[in-house]
């Protein structure tokens, strides 16, 4: 999964938006399908709004008005990438975790 060039696409303000969002928590992921090669997600806005996100390696779709009709590397498409690659970590250092009791 291209996460990272995602995030690094992603246009600063909007960036920072997304970022702004999660650590204020206004915003809510619920990850439907988490795969190395598609992620799908709902993320909801403060306003208990639902934009729907797909991330693959050949494409990234929302359907919100900044993605869908703009074109745009949107704050969600940001915040499902950061949340998909978080999970990714944690799952990794379980696994080290795991390891390094047996």
């Amino acid at each position: 999964m291209r996460t990272v060039q995602i995030i690094k696409g992603c246009e600063e303000g909007r960036l920072s938006r997304a970022i702004a969002g999660l650590l204020s928590n206004s915003y809510k992921i619920t990850f439907e399908r988490m795969r190395d090669s598609v992620v799908r997600a709902t993320v909801r806005n403060g306003d208990s709004r639902d934009y729907h996100v797909a991330l693959a390696d050949e494409y990234v779709f929302c359907d919100c008005p900044d993605s869908f009709k703009a074109g745009n590397i949107c704050k969600h498409i940001v915040m499902v990438a950061m949340g998909f690659t978080a999970a990714q970590v944690v799952q990794e250092n379980k696994k080290i975790a795991s390891k390094e009791v047996l």
